[in-house]
């Protein structure tokens, strides 16, 4: 089973236990950590490092630790690193930012109004936050509690997991580290239904595009397709009674369509393979990749049953053209000339009238698995 890679961006104030917390979430020491001073530069700014969990890769995006004095420019990197990164940037579902998790110190016992917009910023943005309070064996119960009020006042349904990075002897005992399997689980698990919507308009977004594609390469291959009156002639004298009216067009429909889409189609396959894996841990009833499965399909269903109907209609004009004596027909020029250039009018409008279809029941499909979501999570407590 080949792994799939889970985008975590890690922010925080210098000081709040930011290395220290991944080296400990990742089980090894890949970040450089400091007493309370600045580990992180410029350099190493959204720089990633990555390790296994599960059957995923957890790719950490560090950052340089927020000061007064670099906030400013912090934050302005923060915009264009979500913006190249951002559902609404046209990248891949797995190239995205899954999650952030914003380190606080919990013995600090305060948060200053720019890491609460920092952390609003990221929910604006459509990515995951969760808040890993540090240093909860430095802090009180109270101070904690009190923490924990204060960000779920200032930002509604945030996530917020207590931890403890390092394990350290004390007069009044041993301080065990803990947290870290609730962080993962939150990561993983909370992404397929935390990013459902997103990825529901991706897939969506990327069916509408392949079906303009397929409009402009159909109204292509008929403008330059030889369906003519002397090709028709042509073919009959060639052919005798073996000619198929078929032939007529000089091209193949699904070598055309094969050309063009098959970027589409390994694309596709790359983002289904992703939301499986997420499907996987998710604890929804009903995984994104399920929903996604079940718009193609009905995308398809109601492409066929358009193609069955436009297809009779298609059949009993080719009829009408082949039968009866030809030569008969070709002493009256005008008559099949009219039928012919009819034809290829009736064809490429047949094709373009069920692709039509299809977008249609895009848009009616992408509504709907909206809906089914918003219903899934109405009773959940975030």
């Amino acid at each position: 089973m080949s792994e799939t890679a889970i985008n975590i961006l890690v922010a925080g104030k210098s000081g709040a236990g930011k290395s220290s917390f991944c080296n400990y979430l990742f089980g090894q020491e890949v970040f450089a950590t400091g007493n309370g001073k600045p580990v992180t530069g410029w350099d190493d700014h959204f720089m990633s490092s990555s390790v296994p969990y599960e059957h995923f890769v957890l790719n950490l995006f560090d950052t340089v630790g927020i000061e007064a004095n670099n906030l400013a420019k912090w934050d302005d990197r923060l915009e264009q690193f979500l913006a190249e990164r951002a559902p609404a940037s046209g990248t891949l579902p797995q190239d995205w930012v899954h999650s952030a998790i914003y380190v606080l110190n919990a013995a600090s016992a305060r948060v200053e109004q720019p890491e609460v917009e920092i952390v609003r910023k990221l929910q604006s943005s459509k990515v995951p936050v969760q808040v890993v309070l540090t240093m909860c064996d430095k802090a009180s119960a109270d101070e904690v509690e009190n923490l924990k009020n204060f960000l779920h006042e200032s930002i509604p349904g945030l996530h917020i997991t207590e931890v403890c990075s390092v394990s350290i002897r004390k007069r009044s005992g041993t301080s065990v580290s803990f947290g870290r399997d609730v962080v993962l689980d939150e990561l993983v698990c909370g992404i397929d239904t935390e990013l459902s919507h997103a990825l529901i308009d991706a897939v969506c977004d990327r069916l509408e595009k392949e079906i303009e594609i397929c409009k402009r390469v159909i109204i292509k291959a008929f403008d330059d397709s030889n369906l003519s009156f002397y090709n028709l002639v042509k073919g009959f004298i060639q052919e005798g009674d073996d000619f198929e009216m078929d032939s007529l067009l000089g091209f193949d429909f699904d070598n055309v369509f094969d050309a063009e889409t098959k970027e589409f189609d390994d694309i596709n396959q790359s983002i289904d393979l992703f939301l499986e894996a997420l499907g996987r841990k998710s604890r929804s009833k009903i995984s994104t990749s399920e929903i996604i499965a079940r718009i193609r399909e009905s995308v398809e269903s109601a492409t066929d049953s358009a193609g069955s109907v436009i297809e009779a209609e298609f059949n009993k004009e080719i009829e009408a053209i082949d039968s009866g004596d030809f030569w008969t027909a070709v002493a009256s020029i005008g008559r099949v000339t009219g039928k012919v250039i009819r034809i290829k009018s009736f064809m490429r409008g047949c094709i373009l009238s069920v692709l039509a279809v299809a977008s249609k029941e895009v848009d009616i499909q992408r509504v709907t698995a909206h809906d089914i979501v918003k219903f899934m999570n109405s009773g959940r407590t975030v």
